[in-house]
């Protein structure tokens, strides 16, 4: 019961967000940054499916790109979809669209980083580990990389995908 009221909170905050920014009561960038804030309180994204949804609302993307804002909005496109996307792999069901989302807003914000995680991740989710291995060799040390290392060993150990095992920041 407790996480069901969770997540219905976090689902009226996204809806409630997008409301007051398509009235004008709430700036585009406090908007981004009360969603994110919103996809970052509870650590398993339990709002990252909503908050999508309320970022693929037509006129709130009109609205943000109007606002010269088209970098803010692909990014937490990318990360609001790459968080549902986790989940879904962790529900054991098939992540493979909202990864394929997520590498596309990714790829509209120029993050050279970020879209070779996304690549990497989706990779990994088509069982393909030489695409995978390409994209973990093009990042730099970090926890990202470090990921993707579990994943590539856990891909290439098994020849299929275990996404719990695997996923070890």
């Amino acid at each position: 019961m407790e996480f069901e009221k969770m997540q219905e909170q976090h689902c009226s905050s996204a809806h409630e967000l997008r409301d007051r920014l398509l009235r004008g009561e709430l700036e585009p960038e406090d908007f981004l940054d009360q969603l994110l804030d919103i996809d970052q309180s509870v650590p398993t994204h339990e709002a990252a499916a909503e908050n999508t949804r309320v970022l693929e609302d037509e006129r709130v993307k009109d609205l943000l790109v109007e606002k010269k804002l088209p970098f803010g909005y692909d990014n937490l496109l990318s990360l609001s979809a790459f968080h549902e996307g986790q989940i879904e792999a962790m529900n054991a069901d098939d992540p493979t669209q909202a990864f394929e989302k997520s590498l596309a807003a990714a790829e509209r914000t120029g993050d050279a980083d970020w879209i070779a995680y996304a690549r990497a991740t989706l990779a990994y989710f088509q069982k393909d580990a030489v695409g995978l291995e390409a994209a973990h060799e093009a990042l730099p040390e970090g926890t990202n990389k470090h990921i993707l290392g579990n994943m590539l060993t856990g891909l290439k150990s098994r020849g299929d995908i275990d996404y719990r095992a695997d996923y070890k920041p």
